[in-house]
């Protein structure tokens, strides 16, 4: 695991990110299997703050995918910290997939367009998490599958089944 060093996303105008006090947060709330997710992959972390922002993400910086994760979700995840853990488990397993897709080629992320080219087809990029169009992207549908089933795999869940209908009331 380490931390992305570079320039990013408008970071020479100022833009912090990767705060030794938002480095410890993050890795306060990584359990084992956090811990564990993230060795296990090759991929810089960006730990940043911005108020109303992705809570968490995956993207592509001079041609290599990146982590991001929201100090400001971090910091709401402490309210409750072990159930923050499993939360951040969950997020970290799902960013993991679009990192996935990313260098598989599935999925390209045109840095500030709007525009997502999901397996040779383009779409315009949904990023309010709360709608059921965001959820309705292919991308997110195999994410969310996926980060579904890992639940269930870990016995956190009962079926797969029940935790797709509690996904889908969310949006209702």
């Amino acid at each position: 695991m380490y931390y992305y060093e570079g320039e990013l996303f408008g970071s020479q105008s100022g833009e912090q990110f990767n705060q030794e006090a938002d480095i410890r947060l993050l890795e306060s709330l990584l359990n084992e299997e956090s811990f564990q997710l993230l060795d296990s992959r090759d991929y810089p972390i960006v730990v940043y703050g911005e108020k109303g922002a992705t809570l968490a993400g995956a993207t592509v910086v001079s041609n290599e995918p990146v982590l991001f994760v929201n100090s400001f979700f971090l910091e709401d995840l402490m309210g409750d910290p072990e159930e923050g853990k499993i939360r951040l488990e969950h997020v970290l397993f799902h960013e993991f997939v679009h990192i996935e897709q990313i260098e598989s080629k599935r999925l390209e992320i045109g840095s500030g367009t709007g525009i997502v080219i999901w397996e040779g087809k383009e779409f315009e990029l949904c990023t309010n998490s709360k709608t059921l169009e965001y959820f309705e992207q292919p991308w997110e549908k195999e994410a969310y599958t996926r980060e579904l089933q890992y639940t269930v795999d870990k016995g956190m869940i009962p079926s797969f089944e029940e935790g797709w209908e509690a996904l889908l009331a969310q949006f209702k």
